[in-house]
């Protein structure tokens, strides 16, 4: 399969997102004309939260992206990258670690939290190095990663830390700074 970075899938990363500001208007609208009795500052400044969030993680994974294509076959992993070809042969991968929420793994669409749509795909190398495939590749990364041959005993969830189910933020900053 080829993973590249489109316009569509970082829409479909944010369309959440988009939802949360839609009901925050709503829930606005209402308020002007009466037909809820309650401040609105509250909800204002926790959506303005989870948007700041679902921000940092949008440029988070927009610094550690491959500017080209990642194509996985059956033989390993080629990466194009500015008129750059890569190969890793499927020999010379040591592990496949999925940074995902709860919903992720679960291949649930329901999410809480707009954030929780991102997720990545960290692939070590024997040389050392890391590969990086985020969501803004493939909104359906997870499900598409499980189904590669390469990977098969080598792919692991990550544990997360509050409920070892899975972190609801996934950064690859703050992920590389832990480990």
């Amino acid at each position: 399969m080829i993973y590249r970075v489109t316009k569509n899938v970082i829409f479909q990363n944010l369309s959440y997102t988009f939802f949360a500001i839609g009901v925050a208007v709503l829930f606005g609208v209402l308020q002007e004309y009466k037909i809820l009795l309650f401040d609105m500052r509250i909800i204002y400044f926790i959506t303005a939260i989870v948007l700041l969030i679902a921000l940092l993680q949008l440029f988070d994974y927009l610094k550690y992206l491959t500017k080209g294509e990642i194509k996985i076959d059956p033989e390993g992993i080629r990466i194009l990258d500015r008129n750059l070809e890569k190969f890793i042969p499927k020999e010379d991968i040591v592990g496949v670690t999925v940074y995902g929420a709860p919903s992720i793994k679960r291949k649930s669409m329901f999410r809480l939290l707009p954030f929780e749509a991102f997720h990545y795909v960290d692939i070590e190398c024997k040389s050392g190095e890391n590969i990086i495939i985020t969501s803004l590749s493939d909104y359906y990364l997870y499900w598409d990663i499980c189904k590669e041959k390469i990977f098969n005993d080598k792919l692991q969830f990550n544990k997360g830390s509050l409920t070892s189910r899975g972190n609801m933020i996934n950064s690859i900053f703050w992920n590389r700074m832990e480990g």
